[in-house]
């Protein structure tokens, strides 16, 4: 839904801030991508699927917008010198996210779901079959190689950030219950939408650039984050977040 308008907003972002940085003569600039950008494919794809196929149908626009950030900031790089260059980490997740239920990303949502059935005496509803297959990251990991990133210029390509090969939702949803203690039943509503089947992607690059980095472990992850809901309950709330 709204792919025309996600991609017209994205890309005004986008261009504002890559042309300010440009004409300000920014020497270094890291603009972050999303593996929404890739096609559908029967393999992981790599750094060099980017710019290829067509984006999975359902996030089009975003998708468009974020290789439209691609290519600008490559020429940029090429025209002028200065060192802008892209990361592209899988799905991100930790403190701070998007915990609507039914509109904000994947492990918030399904935290969210998860602590109310708990509280609720119910059943944990997730969307889909619970065999579509996604890669996470936690929020940090990321934080620290962006961190990293700005103080070395490898070239203006991008480089994927994915700590594994993916995990089922019918599996996150199972360590979600885990961790937030929930006992109850676990269904997976098929009349539901669940996305792109499989959405898995590795780095040609990263393993040369970060040997030996150390990378968050999911169950530690969702560790941090669901202790950080609790505490933040009240605040991430769809109606508090709509006051902020």
């Amino acid at each position: 839904e709204k792919n025309a308008e996600m991609l017209a907003h994205n890309v005004l972002i986008n261009t504002n801030v890559l042309s300010m940085a440009q004409k300000n003569k920014v020497s270094r600039l890291v603009s972050v991508l999303s593996t929404c950008t890739f096609p559908p494919s029967d393999r992981p794809c790599n750094e060099k699927d980017l710019q290829t196929g067509m984006p999975y149908e359902g996030n089009a626009g975003y998708g468009y917008s974020k290789r439209m950030l691609d290519g600008q900031a490559r020429l940029i790089a090429r025209d002028t010198g200065l060192r802008f260059s892209t990361v592209t980490p899988v799905t991100m997740f930790g403190p701070h996210d998007d915990w609507d239920p039914d509109n904000g990303h994947v492990i918030s949502a399904l935290i969210r779901k998860c602590v109310a059935a708990k509280q609720e005496k119910s059943e944990f509803s997730v969307w889909g079959s619970g065999e579509a297959v996604c890669q996470f990251v936690y929020c940090e990991d990321v934080a620290r190689i962006l961190v990293q990133e700005l103080e070395r210029f490898d070239g203006p390509e991008t480089m994927i950030v994915a700590p594994d090969r993916g995990i089922t939702i019918q599996a996150l949803a199972r360590h979600i219950a885990e961790a937030v203690g929930f006992e109850g039943e676990i269904h997976f509503d098929r009349s539901k939408p669940e996305g792109q089947r499989v959405k898995v992607v590795e780095s040609l690059c990263f393993g040369n650039r970060y040997p030996g980095f150390s990378f968050t472990p999911l169950d530690e992850g969702l560790r941090r984050t669901i202790a950080w809901f609790m505490e933040h309950r009240d605040a991430a709330e769809p109606d508090a977040l709509v006051k902020q």
